[in-house]
């Protein structure tokens, strides 16, 4: 069965090629499947970190492109999540832990 979740949206696009520098000009076809599979990766990272991203959700999507944005930049040095990725995660954990305490309360 195949996965239809959307992953990412047009504004987690629009987000990452800002992030990474491309304002408003044409980037290669390579480059854009390329940012796309970062998204894709990002949406998968949080999922794997129990973390349900709404793609169509600001937030969410700046979150997404964030992540996206450091494996564009550091997937092959290795080098650590910046401290806001990992302020992002450890918010976003205690925000679910909270939200869900008051659903079973």
């Amino acid at each position: 069965m195949a996965d239809t979740e959307k992953k990412y949206s047009d504004t987690a696009i629009a987000l990452l090629k800002a992030d990474i520098g491309f304002f408003g000009t044409q980037i290669p076809a390579d480059l854009e499947t390329y940012l796309l599979s970062l998204l894709e990766k990002a949406f998968a990272a949080f999922t794997r970190m129990e973390i349900h991203l709404d793609p169509e959700k600001l937030d969410d999507a700046f979150d997404q492109a964030a992540y996206a944005a450091w494996l564009y930049r550091n997937r092959a040095t290795g080098a650590d999540k910046t401290e806001m990725l990992k302020s992002i995660k450890r918010n976003r954990q205690v925000n679910q832990a909270l939200n869900n305490d008051e659903v079973s309360a």
